[in-house]
């Protein structure tokens, strides 16, 4: 219920900073979904910092298990800020 919660959360909220905090508690989540959500920000947010944030967490969680998801998100994300 609660990675539920924070996907719906994350999906209204505008504020960079809050967004920033909800993608690290879903990284921490224990939820089967999360890392497929991790990985679905990571390809598919509006916002380069939020995606950029997903895939920093998805490097520190999930590590060689999504090394080519992210390195397929960082080559096909249009914002260099992500690539960095």
């Amino acid at each position: 219920a609660g990675f539920r919660k924070l996907r719906a959360m994350l999906e209204r909220e505008t504020d960079a900073a809050v967004r920033k905090s909800l993608v690290q508690a879903i990284s921490r989540s224990s939820a089967a979904d999360a890392l497929p959500a991790l990985i679905a920000i990571a390809k598919t947010d509006k916002d380069p910092a939020t995606r950029g944030e997903a895939l920093f967490w998805l490097a520190q969680s999930a590590g060689k298990a999504a090394a080519g998801e992210i390195s397929a998100a960082v080559m096909n994300d249009p914002d260099t800020k992500v690539q960095e």
